[in-house]
């Protein structure tokens, strides 16, 4: 399992101490369309019930404000200590907002791809696009990964059918409106979901997941609702996390991702579970 958790790169740009020139507004903008404009090249054609070239005209009415920092309550109760760092969307402004602090960091230490994904994460809220618990950005993600492999080197081509399934899945998403939904992004939840379908591809790839599974744990993973806490106590659990069954919520503590043994032992731990639970069925 080990060689498939150097994904784990993320946890050096969340101990950065480099500084990355700020970026201008229209550069997180254009983060959007590129990626935007790569499904349109593989093909698809609609996300979220809406045409690419409406997905990309739209985006260019939102605005974009850099900010120092971003505190954006998490939907939790308090007593988790859960707050978006990262990045958030005010519908009553129809602004983005970015943490400069947290995307300087992110940028500097190679995370490009994890900041594409928040990006794309606030956007698709602007748009009215349901980004719940990053499942269609999750997919424009894994879409790409499976449709460019001289980008993404893959040792097996994925069917077609797991392709149209992917899109179809992208194209029932939406919210209907064109009213977006506030709220906010969160990293280190993102990145933790980004980590578990990048072992998920490489279990595909090695044939140790076939389709049908791979498509149930894709399935789990981009329903899975991951909160990340300031609370040392989740740290120091034996699982490293806590489940609230009001919220549906797993809890993980921000102090994992700074311990790459901590954070080895959870992704191993939830992806074990997941792959069982798909082979299963």
């Amino acid at each position: 399992m080990s060689k498939f958790l150097t994904a784990v790169f993320l946890i050096g740009f969340f101990m950065a101490s480099q500084v990355h020139a700020g970026e201008s507004p229209q550069y997180y903008r254009n983060i959007f369309i590129q990626l935007c404009e790569k499904l349109r090249q593989a093909g698809v054609e609609e996300l979220g019930g809406m045409e690419i070239d409406q997905v990309i005209s739209k985006s260019q009415q939102v605005k974009i404000t850099l900010v120092p920092k971003v505190q954006y309550p998490g939907k939790l109760s308090d007593s988790f200590n859960v707050t978006r760092e990262s990045a958030y969307y005010d519908p009553s402004a129809n602004t983005i907002f970015i943490s400069e602090s947290h995307a300087n960091a992110i940028l500097a230490n190679r995370g490009e791809e994890i900041f594409t994904k928040l990006i794309a994460h606030e956007f698709l809220r602007a748009l009215g696009i349901d980004d719940e618990n990053y499942a269609v950005s999750s997919l424009m993600d894994i879409y790409i990964k499976l449709s460019y492999p001289k980008d993404e080197p893959l040792r097996k081509k994925p069917s077609d059918k797991l392709l149209q399934s992917l899109e179809q899945k992208m194209n029932q998403k939406s919210l209907g409106g064109v009213t977006g939904v506030g709220g906010g992004g969160d990293i280190l939840a993102m990145s933790f979901k980004s980590m578990l379908m990048k072992i998920s591809l490489h279990a595909l790839e090695d044939e140790r997941l076939t389709e049908v599974q791979f498509w149930t744990v894709f399935n789990n993973i981009s329903n899975f609702k991951i909160e990340v806490s300031q609370r040392q106590d989740i740290y120091l659990l034996p699982g490293q996390y806590l489940y609230d069954p009001e919220s549906g919520s797993f809890i993980i503590s921000s102090f994992v991702f700074s311990d790459k043994q901590k954070l080895t032992e959870i992704l191993i731990l939830f992806s074990s579970a997941l792959f069982s639970n798909a082979r299963e069925q």
